[in-house]
């Protein structure tokens, strides 16, 4: 193990490194003049963002307030009324809508396999190598004979 280096020699070596490290005198102000472009780049690209997002919302304020700029009504056959075509507001009243909820059935192949039933069926069993339906869950082991 090498010996520790007196605080002197530390300080000597210290001085020695950055000796050799000159700043020009203009640094600090060519850094200030850097932030200062950036700073008025980013202001620019924010305000730029910010107008294209008011200008978007606004267009489609419009468009949903006007009813759709969708299409025009259909030509209806004669002796019958035209039918109007969808708009925005029917489309919106659509998705808002309550979704039937389907229940979750698993497929036949899991239900049964060679015509026997696989699960717990009841019994907290399942036969030996069928693949289970509910893979997550810890199967018991399989009876032995």
């Amino acid at each position: 193990m090498t010996e520790p280096i007196s605080p002197d020699r530390l300080t000597r070596l210290m001085h020695d490194a950055v000796r050799q490290v000159t700043v020009p005198p203009d640094t600090l102000d060519r850094i200030h003049q850097g932030v200062r472009r950036r700073r008025a780049v980013r202001q620019g690209a924010a305000a730029v963002l910010a107008a294209a997002v008011l200008a978007g919302g606004s267009v489609t304020g419009l468009v949903v307030a006007s009813g759709g700029a969708g299409p025009a009504p259909t030509v209806s056959k004669a002796g019958t009324a035209p039918v109007a075509a969808p708009t925005a507001t029917s489309a919106l009243a659509d998705l808002a809508a309550p979704a039937r909820i389907q229940p979750y059935l698993p497929p036949p192949s899991l239900s049964a396999v060679n015509g026997q039933s696989v699960g717990n069926g009841g019994t907290g069993t399942t036969q030996p190598g069928a693949p289970s339906p509910f893979p997550n869950r810890a199967m018991p082991p399989a009876p032995t004979s």
